[in-house]
């Protein structure tokens, strides 16, 4: 491989990094803020909600930051699952190069499956849902 080509290469291989650990870092951010708003959500909460639509907005809350945690943790355990596959598939490259001095073929990329597609965007849609409903939750307990 030529200086040139070898420098895209390692250059593409860094951006790679740099969005999986950027994209990691998001969820980790989100589903710890998530934790802590159901946390706090809980602890604030009027021991009687008279209102019905409150009440209901109030359960609305609970299951949407309840599940954008959930989908944010899966989105986290899919970049473990697919930072090994990466390794996994570069050693094994590497050694059937070592071993049969073959051509070095380059797997740059691995497919994300379907599901953790959508476990982020499930988790994006029930922050986006819990922050809707809280809104409508503190003004049917305000008004």
């Amino acid at each position: 491989m030529d200086e040139f080509l070898k420098s895209k290469y390692d250059n593409l291989i860094l951006s790679d990094q740099k969005k999986d650990e950027s994209r990691n870092t998001f969820f980790k951010t989100l589903s710890t803020l998530s934790a802590a708003l159901l946390g706090l959500l809980v602890g604030l909460k009027p021991s009687l909600i008279s209102d019905q639509n409150a009440k209901t907005a109030f359960i609305i809350c609970l299951i949407s930051i309840a599940t954008c945690i959930i989908f944010s943790i899966g989105t986290m355990y899919y970049e473990v699952l697919s930072s090994i596959k990466i390794f996994n598939t570069r050693k094994q490259e590497l050694s059937n190069y070592v071993k049969k001095n073959e051509e070095y073929s380059i797997t740059l990329f691995h497919r994300k499956h379907w599901i953790f597609w959508l476990f982020e965007l499930l988790a994006l849609l029930s922050m986006i849902v819990y922050l809707a409903f809280l809104i409508i939750y503190v003004y049917h307990i305000e008004y």
